[in-house]
């Protein structure tokens, strides 16, 4: 059976500080394999509050990639990202997490700054 999070509209926000673990086995390739790795990736949601700064980052055999869209990506594959959000309003940012390999398991974080 597929995650929950394999559709970028059905994106598992993340807590702020908590180690969160995933798995993109069983999950689908919605997005062609935009990191080169395993085809099959799922998402997660960072929130953000006005003025502050987020670490977010995945382990190793695994990566992120921003979404711009649901159907769209943005920037390259990383194993961290740094998310700031504007001083006059909250954001949101979905990430893409792929692994090395047919499936793999991984923890991402989002660690305010």
């Amino acid at each position: 059976m597929a995650p929950l999070n394999d559709e970028c509209n059905r994106a598992q926000d993340l807590v702020i500080g908590v180690a969160t673990q995933g798995s993109t086995c069983d999950a689908t390739d919605i997005i062609t394999s935009v990191c080169g790795v395993d085809p099959n990736e799922v998402f997660y949601n960072v929130n953000g509050q006005a003025g502050a700064s987020y670490s977010v980052t995945v382990s190793a055999g695994a990566v992120l990639k921003r979404m711009l869209t649901c159907s769209m990506t943005e920037g390259g594959c990383v194993t961290s990202d740094t998310l700031v959000c504007s001083a006059t309003g909250a954001c949101s940012q979905i990430y893409l997490v792929e692994t090395a390999g047919a499936c793999g398991l991984f923890t991402i974080t989002a660690t305010q700054l």
